[in-house]
Parts: C-alpha cells; structure tokens; sequence
C-alpha cells in the first residue's frame, strides 16, 4: 500500500511539474532555464515508469 501511495505521490508531483512547462510553451515564453528542466523531468517520468513497471511484475 504504501508503494502506491508512493507511486501516487510521484505522479503528482510530475503531473505538477509538466503542467508548469505547458503553461509556458502555451505561453510562448519559456522561462529561463526551462530547456534544462525539461530532461530532469523526463528522467524523472521514465524512473517513475520503471519503477511502476517493476512493482508491478513483483
């Protein structure tokens, strides 16, 4: 249970942190700095996937 509530956790941080870099390409003025977060954030979207797909094979 608490593996989900982790998962969960995780999820919505992520979803959080797209949605800001969303807002900003909708916006089409990307903050400084965006162009670099936007790999941390897809390592951080794969870790999360793998990890999900490991727990759920357990």
């Amino acid at each position: 249970m608490a593996a989900i509530e982790g998962f969960d956790l995780a999820a919505n941080g992520l979803q959080r942190r797209l949605q800001a870099v969303e807002a900003e390409v909708d916006r089409h003025q990307p903050l400084p700095g965006l162009q670099p977060a936007l790999p941390q954030v897809q390592d951080e979207l794969l870790t999360w996937v793998q990890a999900l797909s490991a727990a759920l094979q357990a």
